[in-house]
Order: C-alpha cells, then sequence, then structure tokens
C-alpha cells in the first residue's frame, strides 16, 4: 500500500463535521512528504535490506519536495480480524513502504487503554536493519513507546511520517484547510 493522496482528502472531506470524520476515520493516521532520495529495493540473491551508514545516504534525502502532490497519507488500523497491531515494512505487513532501507516487517503500531479508557497508540521497533526513530531519539528494539500527535517518526534513514490520531488528524486537516484558502 504506497499511501493515498492528501490532497484527495482534503477535497472529499471539505465540508464534513469532525463527528462524521470521526465515524468514517477512526483510525490514526501518517502523513509522509515525499523525499527527494529513496534507496533501491536490493535484488534477488543480495541482503533484503539495504544497511546504511551516512556516508551512502542519498544526498538529498532530508529535503522534502514541495510539491502538494507528493504529500500522501497511510490509514493506521489493523487488516486482520485477531490483532489490535498493525505491521509497517517492506514487504508482507499490514501497511507497506517500499524503500530498501526499510526491513521486511520494520515496526508495529499497537492500540491500548490508559487508565482512563482512553486510546493510546504505541510504536515498537521490530529488530529493524536500520532503526525506527520518534522525534529524533532511536527506539530499542521490542520496546514500546506511546505515541502522540504529530509526533515524527523516522524509518531507517529516508523515510519520514508524521503521526496523528484521528482527532488531531481532523483538527489539521481544518488548520490546513484554513491556511490553503484561495
Amino acid at each position: 500500500m504506497s499511501g493515498e493522496k492528501l490532497s484527495d482528502l482534503i477535497a472529499e472531506t471539505m465540508e464534513m463535521e469532525e463527528d462524521a470524520f470521526l465515524g468514517e476515520h477512526a483510525y490514526p493516521f501518517l502523513i509522509r512528504e515525499r523525499t527527494t532520495g529513496s534507496v533501491p529495493i536490493p535484488g534477488t540473491g543480495q541482503r533484503r535490506t539495504a544497511r546504511l551508514t551516512r556516508s551512502a545516504l542519498p544526498a538529498a534525502g532530508d529535503g522534502f519536495m514541495e510539491a502538494e502532490s507528493e504529500v500522501t497519507y497511510h490509514r493506521v488500523f489493523p487488516r486482520r480480524d485477531d490483532t489490535e497491531s498493525v505491521i509497517i515494512g517492506r514487504e508482507g505487513g499490514d501497511l507497506q513502504i517500499l524503500d530498501g532501507s526499510i526491513s521486511a516487517q520494520h515496526a508495529e503500531f499497537t492500540l491500548g487503554f490508559d487508565e482512563d479508557d482512553e486510546e493510546v497508540f504505541s510504536l515498537t521497533d521490530l529488530d529493524s536493519a536500520n532503526g525506527t526513530f520518534i522525534n529524533g531519539e532511536r527506539l530499542s528494539p521490542g520496546e514500546p513507546v506511546e505515541l502522540s500527535d504529530m509526533d515524527s517518526i523516522r524509518l531507517g534513514p529516508v523515510v519520514k511520517l508524521q503521526f496523528f490520531s484521528a482527532t488531531g488528524f481532523f483538527q489539521f486537516l481544518s488548520m490546513y484547510r484554513r491556511i490553503r484558502r484561495p
């Protein structure tokens, strides 16, 4: 799953009130701006995840392209009935990102509840080759870390995402619409 264009969702939900939006989109979102660098997926017989050193990073991998059409989003929801988790990776997971620096099963999003019965989302690195980072801090493999709206997630050295709960994403879209009006 490569993601859907953010501009399409903005157009589809332009007149929606918050309750209607949350009724249709109950799960979190990840926003991805297409970076100008990427890592090719190794061919058959080669190492499956490209381990990268700082010197091997794509030269423009930290910059974001400015074209609005390149901004995509992913819906973070379980695709299997028997779980409350979502596996993100290069292949075989619930949410697929095609980049050679991403492990086949890179990280896992999990839904839980706090003592007030509020939803809590966490992210766990699945011992990925190039690491998982939240707000610049590398996660220890196997240790879940709670996510908050607008947390910056980096999978390996190239893939950058922004996390939003459904409510946080609606608020983000509302703000985005106000500043983008002609």
